[in-house]
């Protein structure tokens, strides 16, 4: 502490499970910490029925070691202010992960450099190969540049690891998630292998509960929609017809997927900061209550989260798992299905049962509603690369290999040119644009064609949770 480094080695926690722990006399404790005064920004009693909360008097100045002042707290000597044009620094933890990342593939023959962080939303690390090729680890790619994302800390928000995927497809990447251990590396694959919550299995409409942001609702007022006390807002999508919000199982809000979601109409009241006080307002703009801390308006009410509504279905065809091992290697995570057998159980129950388990995870039943064979084929062909150990089959064996009331269902439009399945919708459709998605621009529904190459130094993404 002395030295003025604070940092304590991961090792003993790792492997030994404890922490570094050393003593420190009565005497030099002044020497390494200021005294502040005691302020409470939250009221723990203001939620305590039929209690008055006490009263407290801390502006007595406190004894101290030595000759050490006291510190009212009435300057920001001893508070240390980040620089705000970096963002995303991370922890010490995070920037050695980062830097064994880079390490690892650089020893490995692979042309990898860490990225500066700014205000801008930029990925950790960005690897260029001339040929798609990547020596470090199995991999071969369409692009010049490749995203890297170091993920340490976000192995349970999904959300933040789907904005990070979000965030390289609109930058037209491929994108690699390196995780410190198998096990963090197994739910980071979950959640990019389907990329929302949970299907609505009491709906006979293919609906689905997609993932919370970290960002809050904004309305075009720049009002925040607040529910009163400690809330949880469930999302859910239904296809291309409607996004409902909702909390305890009420709904608060609703509209189509595609547009602002902070234009909804809001049965909900709205907080807003005005000249330094946190106020929540009726719809009319009636203030309810008034708060000066933040902290305090945390306590009492809940902002209602962005919704995270995903690219599609399935982010494996574009992003790759990988995870640090214990040899100080890097290792591609794979978790092969049961359908995907060796040739001699046979290729086409291989296929066949790929495409079941295709479309029973990515396409539903909705009225009035289509799919392409050419966009079938392509999206079965993106899964089963993702997903098997073999071979990708070509599409007209995808047609074959498809469930029996799928390939039943097929129309072939006028002259058989516009071949289709009427009544079959994906459940996540591609083209949902949602302006809450960082940085993706038009054209996602095409997946065949070449997207631009670019590197960070030329792309302007807005800043979002990504990390």
């Amino acid at each position: 502490m002395l030295s003025a480094n604070a940092t304590w080695d991961t090792l003993l926690k790792k492997e030994l499970n404890r922490y570094a722990r050393f003593d420190i006399t009565g005497p030099f404790v002044a020497q390494l910490t200021g005294l502040v005064r005691l302020r409470w920004k939250t009221n723990p009693w203001g939620v305590v029925p039929g209690r008055e909360p006490p009263k407290f008097h801390t502006e007595e100045i406190l004894n101290t070691y030595g000759s050490t002042a006291p510190n009212y707290g009435d300057n920001d000597e001893l508070i240390h202010v980040p620089d705000e044009t970096l963002a995303n620094t991370g922890s010490i933890a995070h920037h050695g992960h980062v830097q064994s990342i880079v390490d690892i593939f650089t020893e490995g023959g692979d042309e990898i450099y860490e990225i500066t962080q700014n205000s801008k939303s930029l990925p950790d690390i960005e690897l260029h190969t001339e040929t798609g090729e990547i020596s470090t680890i199995p991999l071969t790619v369409d692009a010049s540049y490749v995203s890297v994302e170091a993920e340490l800390h976000n192995k349970t928000k999904a959300s933040t690891t789907l904005v990070n995927a979000d965030r390289a497809y609109a930058m037209g990447r491929h994108v690699i998630f390196v995780y410190d251990s198998r096990k963090s590396a197994k739910r980071g694959f979950s959640h990019l292998s389907q990329p929302y919550n949970d299907n609505l299995s009491d709906r006979d409409d293919g609906g689905v509960r997609l993932y919370n942001r970290t960002r809050p609702v904004r309305c075009p007022d720049d009002r925040i929609p607040v529910m009163k006390g400690s809330t949880t807002t469930t999302w859910e999508l239904f296809g291309r017809d409607r996004i409902v919000a909702r909390v305890n199982g009420e709904r608060i809000a609703g509209g189509a997927p595609g547009g602002d979601v902070g234009e909804f109409s809001w049965d909900t009241h709205f907080y807003q900061e005005v000249d330094g006080v946190h106020r929540v307002e009726d719809a009319d703009g009636a203030v309810i209550e008034t708060y000066n801390e933040p902290e305090t308006l945390n306590s009492e009410w809940t902002r209602i989260p962005l919704p995270h509504i995903p690219i599609c279905g399935n982010y494996l065809h574009f992003a790759t798992v990988a995870y640090r091992t214990g040899a100080g290697g890097i290792d591609v995570y794979s978790d092969f299905p049961d359908w995907d057998t060796p040739d001699s159980a046979g290729k086409m129950k291989r296929h066949r049962g790929c495409l079941e388990t295709f479309t029973e995870q990515l396409m539903c039943e909705r009225e009035d509603t289509r799919i392409s064979s050419g966009a079938l084929q392509t999206w079965a062909q993106h899964y089963y690369t993702a997903a098997s150990a073999h071979d990708t089959p070509p599409g007209s064996i995808i047609v074959q290999a498809l469930p029996d009331e799928i390939k039943d269902a097929k129309k072939g439009g006028t002259n058989n040119r516009n071949p289709h399945y009427p009544g079959y919708d994906w459940v996540i459709p591609p083209e949902i644009d949602t302006p809450h998605r960082p940085g993706v621009e038009e054209g996602l529904t095409d997946l065949s064609e070449t997207l631009t190459e670019t590197s960070v130094a030329d792309v302007e993404i807005d800043t979002d949770e990504a990390e």
